[in-house]
């Protein structure tokens, strides 16, 4: 879930009858979504614990932890996104290649320019 969402949802969830709106459109930038990873390093000292850790992550206890306390969107189906949010089928993002957004030089230069950093 971007920033913008994120408040809202907050906002919402302390003020009942906030009068803010979310709408997401068509090829609409506020619905890229990033998957946070998780791996197991080679050589860890406790394999099964750590496969034991990933799976957890994975689970809808804690995806719907995730959701709840944190805004963020669920990856697992059994649990719904919080806020009253669309489900992640439901969105429809712009064709992008995430790739192409990893020099983020230029946005930190645009944040010093403008003195939020």
């Amino acid at each position: 879930m971007d920033l913008v969402a994120q408040g809202r949802t907050r906002l919402a969830d302390g003020v009942a009858d906030a009068p803010l709106g979310l709408a997401f459109t068509k090829n609409d930038a506020g619905a890229l979504v990033n998957v946070s990873g998780a791996a197991i390093v080679q050589g860890s000292d406790d394999r099964e614990l750590a496969e034991t850790f990933v799976r957890h992550l994975l689970s809808a206890e804690a995806q719907e932890f995730f959701a709840t306390r944190t805004f963020a969107y669920p990856t697992v189906p059994e649990v719904a996104p919080v806020g009253g949010l669309p489900s992640i089928a439901e969105l429809d993002p712009p064709d992008i290649d995430l790739a192409n957004l990893s020099d983020t030089q230029p946005t930190i230069d645009l944040l010093r320019e403008t003195g939020v950093l």
